[in-house]
């Protein structure tokens, strides 16, 4: 059974929508079966939560998921999206980003 998806708060770890930051969300998502995950932690989130686009300027405020089998990445101050096989290290992003 896979593990259940919470719509509280916490879950996003986000609870003011004054937040005036970039929050990314990572992780393996299934290749093959399509996701309700940014409508199921939106409805607990005081913050939008939507999957990323590739090249579009992220808005301060806003939750944005890795779409499924991508990799999320921040280049030159846009998303960007990429393939390739799962990733199991922690990526430090810089101010300068």
């Amino acid at each position: 059974m896979p593990p259940r998806v919470t719509t509280e708060p916490a879950a996003t770890g986000v609870t003011s929508p004054s937040l005036d930051a970039l929050v990314a969300v990572v992780l393996h998502r299934s290749r093959v079966h399509e996701s309700r995950l940014a409508e199921v932690l939106g409805r607990g989130s005081a913050l939008p939560v939507r999957n990323a686009r590739y090249s579009e300027w992220p808005v301060p405020g806003t939750i944005y998921l890795a779409p499924r089998d991508r990799h999320l990445l921040l280049d030159k101050g846009r998303l960007s999206l990429s393939g390739g096989p799962r990733a199991r290290s922690v990526l430090e992003l810089s101010a300068s980003c």
